[in-house]
């Protein structure tokens, strides 16, 4: 009737090996959809609250990081809100060499918008507590 291969083991056996699968599957599937903002750390949290530049997804994450992603060619960004008030970021911006002439960051000659739109996102990278 079935080959000899598909025998009650084989099906135990292969029965077992699915549940424990789907098992796995829908722990990871409940385990991403309870990562709710109470259990964010403050980075993950501001990450999640503010929008993202389209310039930084263009550029900065090259050379630098937040919340560990990104490149590491610049300094990490996380708490760069608490560091530098918003004139200085836009100082900063506008012309890195102006402000420390050994600098690797390149003038990128961004727009206005790009400047409000950089400087409001990372003013807003604070430690919140």
């Amino acid at each position: 009737m079935f080959p000899k291969f598909l025998n009650f083991k084989f099906f135990s056996l292969l029965t077992l090996i699915l549940l424990i699968g789907l098992t796995i599957f829908f722990f990871e599937i409940k385990k991403k959809a309870s990562t709710s903002p109470s259990t964010l750390s403050p980075i993950e949290k501001e990450l999640t609250s503010i929008k993202k530049p389209q310039i930084w997804d263009q550029v900065c994450i090259h050379c630098h990081s937040l919340g560990g992603e990104g490149g590491d060619t610049g300094p990490a960004l996380d708490l760069v809100g608490d560091k530098y008030s918003p004139e200085y970021i836009a100082s900063w911006l506008k012309d890195p060499s102006k402000i420390k002439h050994d600098t690797l960051m390149p003038n990128f000659e961004l727009k206005d918008s790009e400047l409000i739109e950089m400087v409001t996102f990372l003013t807003h990278l604070k430690k919140t507590i």
